[in-house]
């Protein structure tokens, strides 16, 4: 599947975020299934930190404290990120 730019952008987000931490040049490619997706709460910034946090705990298993102020920072500027580039 050929990307555009935003599509791209986002997947740039996402290889920052990384997080199960792999390897810098296996990041990009490593969350494409979670791009279109993000896609669907263009205009649901809520619904898109849920979506991060499912991605989390649901898809990669990773243990994840909603409660844990570190956890929520990070998940909430990382949707934000995300949210703020649906936005363009």
């Amino acid at each position: 599947m050929k990307y555009n730019t935003k599509h791209n952008q986002i997947n740039k987000i996402f290889a920052n975020w990384n997080p199960i931490g792999v390897p810098s040049d296996i990041a990009p490619d490593e969350y494409l299934d979670y791009i279109l997706k993000t896609f669907n709460y263009k205009n649901d910034f809520l619904g898109l930190i849920n979506y991060m946090e499912s991605i989390l705990t649901n898809d990669i298993g990773i243990d994840y404290n909603a409660s844990n102020i570190n956890d929520k920072k990070e998940i909430l500027f990382f949707s934000y990120l995300i949210f703020k580039e649906l936005q363009e």
